[in-house]
């Protein structure tokens, strides 16, 4: 399953209080054995100024999987006071134009023959679906072309979307590792990318509006970047047949099949 991000619109910034943390290490810290002495000390009793521990040799084993769960451990905790920096922040940077899985994101829809956005996450869950099913089928951020109308039936000719990008990324393989490609089609116009999405209800719980981006075959420079797939960016004047999902399998996947002529430039993501 082909995954990609893409940049929107500004989102809102959310603003948390962190704690000061405390001078003092708190209980339960595993400190060396002089400094655990030390901090353990009453008023009435010297430190031990010198001792001898013989430390257990699963301490100073060096292994590959203990140096690869450091490695894990580091980064998660990197990733962590980098999202917690990005919720103090009080401005905009492109960053927080791009949106991930999981993220929400405006999507037109047509309402009562009006054209309307509504926030949406960025993982569709079927309605009739239990909630587990986001874990059962996590890829379902994409709906691929091919499989429209066999996984994605309830959605492809029902319930019809759109999201205005600008930029979308690909992992790319390469023979020096992965690496993230930003693409922008050369004309600069904002993209209209199809989409398909869903309303899910459940007693006692709030209404999940959800939804996936529409994969196709890549045109010749996505393709030979690396990539096996694309997002569908169709043309402005089929932008109401779609969204009304009017027409059977054929006209709408002609829509699709039509998509705007571009040309996508890239280069490494930032």
């Amino acid at each position: 399953m082909s995954r990609f991000d893409v940049e929107v619109g500004h989102v809102l910034a959310v603003h948390l209080h962190t704690p000061t943390p405390t001078k003092k290490p708190p209980f339960g810290v595993a400190l060396s054995p002089l400094r655990d002495a030390q901090w353990n000390c009453s008023s009435s009793v010297e430190p031990v100024s010198a001792f001898t521990l013989e430390e257990p040799p699963w301490i100073t084993k060096h292994t590959k999987r203990a140096k690869e769960d450091v490695r894990i451990a580091g980064d998660k905790i990197a990733r962590g006071l980098t999202r917690l920096d990005d919720l103090r922040r009080t401005v905009l940077t492109p960053q927080d134009s791009r949106i991930y899985p999981g993220n929400y994101a405006p999507v037109m829809v047509m309402e009562n023959g009006r054209r309307v956005v509504r926030p949406m996450r960025y993982q569709c869950r079927p309605a009739g679906k239990p909630a587990i099913y986001d874990m059962k089928y996590p890829g379902t951020y994409n709906a691929r072309r091919d499989n429209l109308t066999g996984f994605w039936r309830g959605q492809f000719g029902v319930t019809h979307g759109l999201m205005v990008v600008d930029v979308f990324y690909e992992n790319v393989s390469t023979p020096a590792g992965n690496v993230v490609l930003e693409f922008r089609p050369r004309s600069g116009d904002p993209m209209l990318i199809a989409c398909l999405w869903s309303r899910w209800s459940a007693p006692g719980e709030s209404d999940l509006l959800s939804f996936a981006a529409i994969t196709s075959d890549p045109p010749p420079e996505v393709a030979a970047a690396g990539h096996d797939r694309c997002i569908v960016y169709i043309r402005p004047e089929n932008v109401d047949r779609w969204l009304r999902a009017e027409g059977g399998d054929a006209e709408l996947l002609a829509i699709l099949d039509d998509p705007t002529p571009d040309f996508y430039e890239y280069r490494l993501a930032a």
